[in-house]
């Protein structure tokens, strides 16, 4: 049982047979690989969220409307969707991460400045679109650096920790845009965000070494650049499902994170300060479900292999997802209806905390389960996954404030808990037909 394994972990992919491969770096350099890219990949998500408690400061200096300040989000989701698709591309063809790392960081560095000086809310968009664009490489570069130095049953718990830096910038990133804005103002929170890409800047170019191995990945004989080559990835069934599922959820959070202002400020009376804590409830939860999601993905998918002599296959690891998918309806329905009715602001606090954890204990198994069925195309999975997203998210955004007001925010939530249960019933099916499908791909 031992040795089939470890014929696992050197099968799933050829750069276990090399012996200069990162995956046979000692356990100490890639935990400082990845202690490096989470601590800095923090601003993959501080430069998102942390912008929503200011979002009321801005329409009233600005002299705009609410339509156009969430299309200032909106916009940014958009832009965040899209551009992995250039990155991912763009970092196979070059065969480096290292090196896109430190562009992309120099890039975030000149269109935070670029945010701070906007003097109107046309100017703004175009900066936060720009600024969108080279933040959007950082979660498809740091997942791509995590596959090119960690094995299958080790992938789990690394993506994990990644995106445990990823949510400590959900947690942080609205009470500081909170705090920022009401004391200084908004655009001391895009200095903010220029100071720390600097600081990561100097991070990457003296500590990250190059992870991309090109004597042994296919994409690296890719000739021609192609932001599109990600897209054929949907070729494949179990591809387009699960992302279906993942994006779904996703589409939820947002929707949660762009009524969070408007309905605490006016049914709580809360302050933009005050707004900027609430959010701490979803990103502690995602921090949190990031932690444990990876350690249960892992362990639930090396015990399925022991239970079966050794035998793997990547559906198994969808196992860790089952627990967290059955309990995100019952969260995001309560939360809906707890809003609706003005029930006692812990509630609503609490569904948002759960729902978050529970959404990353299962959308950590899916990301994983992608991974590990296509490692050689891990930063184009994560490309893929975010221009589906911006695809859906983003209308969903826009069209958020104007469904509230028709239905309510319980009937909002209602619907959006229905569409969650349609493509939870396509993960099931991923995960009893999914290993039929791929061998039939291979015949």
């Amino acid at each position: 049982m031992k040795e089939n394994i470890n014929y696992v972990l050197l099968t799933d992919s050829t750069t276990s047979l090399v012996d200069d491969s990162p995956r046979n770096w000692s356990a100490k350099k890639k935990r400082n690989v990845l202690i490096l890219i989470s601590a800095t990949g923090i601003i993959g998500s501080i430069g998102n969220l942390s912008f929503n408690p200011a979002i009321l400061m801005v329409r009233e200096d600005l002299n705009t409307t609410e339509t156009l300040v969430n299309t200032a989000v909106a916009s940014y989701l958009y832009v965040n969707g899209i551009a992995p698709l250039f990155w991912a591309s763009y970092s196979d063809l070059q065969g480096t991460r290292r090196k896109v790392f430190l562009f992309n960081a120099f890039l975030i560095i000149l269109t935070s400045i670029g945010c701070a000086f906007a003097n109107n809310i046309y100017w703004l968009i175009v900066f936060r679109m720009l600024q969108s664009f080279s933040v959007s490489a950082v979660q498809c570069l740091s997942v791509g650096t995590l596959t090119d130095i960690y094995n299958t049953t080790e992938r789990g718990n690394a993506i994990g920790v990644f995106y445990l830096g990823f949510f400590i910038g959900l947690v942080i990133g609205p009470p500081i845009g909170g705090f920022l804005t009401q004391y200084i103002s908004w655009r001391s929170l895009f200095w903010f965000i220029a100071i720390f890409a600097t600081i990561r800047l100097f991070l990457i170019f003296i500590f990250l070494p190059e992870t991309y191995n090109k004597s042994s990945t296919t994409n690296s004989s890719q000739s021609v650049f192609n932001p599109l080559a990600p897209i054929l990835l949907l070729r494949h069934a179990n591809v387009t499902l699960v992302i279906l599922y993942w994006i779904w959820i996703i589409t939820i959070h947002y929707v949660v994170n762009i009524l969070i202002p408007t309905k605490f400020h006016l049914i709580y009376g809360a302050a933009t300060s005050e707004i900027g804590l609430i959010f701490l409830a979803p990103g502690a939860g995602l921090v949190l479900g990031s932690f444990a999601g990876g350690r249960v993905s892992d362990f639930l998918l090396k015990r399925n292999i022991k239970k079966r002599d050794g035998s793997y296959y990547p559906e198994l690891r969808l196992h860790g997802a089952w627990w967290g998918a059955s309990l995100i309806p019952l969260c995001y329905f309560c939360f809906g209806w707890f809003i609706e009715y003005e029930v006692f602001i812990v509630y609503p606090v609490v569904a948002m905390f759960i729902g978050a954890f529970v959404s990353q204990i299962a959308t950590n198994s899916c990301e994983t389960y992608l991974i590990d069925s296509y490692p050689k195309s891990s930063a184009s999975i994560v490309a893929l996954s975010n221009v589906c997203k911006c695809i859906v998210a983003p209308s969903m955004l826009i069209a958020a404030a104007p469904i509230d007001h028709s239905v309510g925010t319980g009937l909002t939530f209602s619907i959006l808990i229905l569409v969650n249960l349609f493509t939870l019933c396509l993960l099931i099916l991923v995960y009893l037909k999914g290993k039929e499908w791929r061998e039939k791909e291979r015949s």
